[in-house]
């Protein structure tokens, strides 16, 4: 057994965990996720549930690269490692979702806005 530097680290053993790096952020991320997630779906019906959705759905997914990066190089408790994947997937899909139904409400408001041979025009 060797001493200083190159002794053994406890903490490298299976399922230990350093004391001196960052908490992760697992459930914020997810939360913002499915926030997203839910959003995304809602934007279909309302328009203003897409900017929601896309913004918190950015977000997830932003947080969720970094953060996971950061697990990876040791700097954050890798604990939330799933469930912050998981709500960065969310984010992602929800963040697609609000743009399409966005773009579906945009459209439809072009549509009752332009003149009558490219649209219904004023109503």
């Amino acid at each position: 057994m060797a001493t200083g530097d190159e002794g053994e680290k406890p903490w490298e053993g299976y399922g230990r965990q350093r004391l001196d790096v960052e908490p992760h952020r697992g459930q914020l991320v997810s939360t913002l996720g499915l926030v997203a997630l839910a959003c995304g779906g809602l934007s279909f019906c309302t328009g203003v549930a897409g900017l929601i959705g896309l913004g918190a759905g950015l977000a997830a997914w932003r947080m969720a690269c970094a953060d996971v990066a950061r697990m990876l190089a040791g700097q954050m408790d890798r604990r939330g490692e799933a469930r912050t994947r998981r709500g960065g997937d969310f984010g992602l899909i929800g963040a697609i979702l609000s743009l399409l139904g966005t773009a579906v409400w945009l459209a439809l408001l072009a549509d009752g806005l332009l003149p009558p041979p490219y649209g219904k025009g004023w109503l």
